[in-house]
């Protein structure tokens, strides 16, 4: 066995057949054709996108601090659900299909009460208020959520991570290997924040080193298991020092 670890795809061009080779256009044609994408709630997202997100691939939502990154990935986890269907994007049609939210920053009300909130505003065109949040009925909240994000045949799953710090890379992986080995097929994946997990078990001590292996190492994985990942990620106070700076272009 000649295999080398780390190495996964072996492209060879002889005196074979070629079904390797094959394999790379269909996935690229079912990426043109929209079977491999994610469709966002939004045409003009789509339209940039070139039909949605990829399966397989990191979208990285960046911005500075206070600029509604985690709800705008919220609403993409939503239009995850409710605008895709999984039987289309399925490899395996004996697997049941999930989308997964890991939310490390904020707790279990703050994410329900914003799907509840925008699912109510977006699909019965009502806009709650606090007073009728505080009347709120958590039998009929907790229908009405599910409900609306299974419809089209997708599983949920919401984990929320009290302390982030006591979480290193490994253990999404190891949660993401775990729900597999329970029969599901994930499609599409929010971490939210990725960046405040432990560095611990990296390899880098230099802080800006650690982060981009620890994105790097958790690309290399979903896209191992053909998993769309959104990621968002707040811009450093150097970058907001620029922007008072007058400076368009943030890197």
């Amino acid at each position: 066995d000649d295999d080398i670890p780390g190495m996964e795809i072996e492209l060879e061009i002889g005196n074979e057949n070629g079904d390797n080779i094959a394999e790379v256009f269909k996935n690229a044609k079912e990426e043109s054709d929209g079977s491999r994408i994610i469709k966002t709630p939004w045409q003009a997202l789509n339209r940039m996108t070139r039909g949605g997100l990829r399966l397989g691939h990191l979208t990285t939502v960046a911005g500075l601090a206070h600029n509604n990154k985690s709800g705008f990935c919220r609403d993409l986890f939503i239009g995850a659900c409710v605008f895709n269907e999984p039987a289309k994007l399925m490899k395996d049609p004996n697997k049941k299909p999930l989308n997964f939210l890991i939310s490390l920053e904020d707790s279990e009300e703050i994410v329900f009460m914003y799907y509840y909130e925008r699912l109510k505003a977006n699909f019965d065109g009502v806009f709650l208020t606090d007073e009728q949040k505080s009347m709120l009925d958590p039998q009929e909240a907790k229908r009405y959520v599910i409900e609306k994000l299974v419809q089209t045949g997708y599983n949920f799953m919401v984990l929320v991570v009290k302390n982030p710090s006591e979480l290193n890379y490994l253990d999404i992986q190891n949660k993401i290997l775990q729900l597999e080995s329970r029969g599901y097929e994930i499609h599409f994946c929010l971490i939210d924040y990725l960046n405040l997990i432990s560095k611990s078990r990296l390899s880098n001590e230099r802080a800006d080193a650690a982060i981009q292996e620890l994105f790097r190492r958790t690309k290399g994985f979903f896209a191992q298991h053909d998993i769309s990942l959104l990621i968002p990620h707040q811009l450093s106070t150097e970058a907001n020092e620029l922007k008072r700076q007058g400076t368009k272009m943030l890197t």
